[in-house]
């Protein structure tokens, strides 16, 4: 994937694999490795990208993970957006979720106006569905759409994308 700007272009490389992968989060040599390992056969500008991120101090290699917390407050305080119920960077809805939650979380303040436990409690009850129903989506169908496994995903992505179908 490559992100140009006025200034800079971003260039990101994304795989998919059945197992886990061992790798120390400490050594960027070995992780650049593992790419060269990943995508070093593949063509386009593949060859380009990999030496640019050789040589690049903004390296930056992890895995994508998606937390589900068991609980969006505690006390007198509240998480909303990522903090609370972050999708995952394969669904794209980041922004969305927060503004939503924001809210929300106003809606059930104002119903609850002296009571903020039953405050939170109402706006994790109301959202909580909704958020899951995302994450799920998000943890089915988000990977088959950033990175395809094979063919037979790539085109029905292609479709999807054609289709208009893609939205959120």
């Amino acid at each position: 994937m490559l992100n140009g700007y006025d200034d800079r272009t971003d260039i990101g490389f994304g795989f998919r694999t059945d197992a886990e992968i061992a790798y120390d989060y400490r050594d960027r040599s070995q992780q650049q490795r593992l790419i060269q390992q990943r995508c070093g056969d593949l063509g386009w500008k593949v060859p380009a990208m990999l030496a640019s991120v050789a040589g690049d101090d903004d390296f930056y290699f992890d895995r994508i993970n998606q937390i589900r917390m068991p609980c969006w407050s505690r006390g007198r305080v509240v998480l909303v957006g990522d903090a609370g119920y972050c999708v995952s960077p394969l669904a794209g809805l980041g922004g969305s979720m927060a503004i939503i939650g924001a809210g929300r979380l106003a809606a059930a303040l104002e119903r609850y106006p002296d009571d903020h436990a039953s405050a939170f409690r109402h706006y994790e009850d109301e959202l909580r569905p909704f958020v899951e129903q995302i994450q799920q989506r998000a943890a089915d169908e988000g990977m088959s759409t950033m990175c395809p496994a094979d063919e037979a995903e790539l085109a029905a992505r292609d479709r999807e994308i054609a289709a208009g179908h893609m939205g959120w």
